[in-house]
């Protein structure tokens, strides 16, 4: 029987910043720390001062940020993001 039903392919998911949490305004906040793992799906969490959720950057961003200020991620900590959903 095929699956019809994408409920489960919708949710978003609970252990990171999502788009809708940027529905109602932008968040502008300062970088606490970054976490990076050697792995190909989401390698790098960004920690937001006043954040429970990490934002994890897509690599376009990635390589936005490392252009900015630096490769080494923990450089990136004490600067200020601001994230909005597009």
């Amino acid at each position: 029987m095929e699956m019809t039903d994408v409920s489960h392919a919708i949710q978003p998911k609970s252990d990171q910043l999502n788009a809708e949490d940027l529905i109602a305004s932008p968040i502008t906040a300062q970088i606490e720390r970054v976490d990076v793992r050697q792995t190909t799906e989401q390698p790098v969490s960004v920690f937001l001062v006043g954040h429970q959720r990490p934002w994890k950057p897509c690599k376009s961003m990635l390589k936005v940020m490392a252009g900015i200020w630096g490769t080494n991620s923990q450089a990136w900590i004490g600067h200020a993001v601001t994230l909005f959903n597009d």
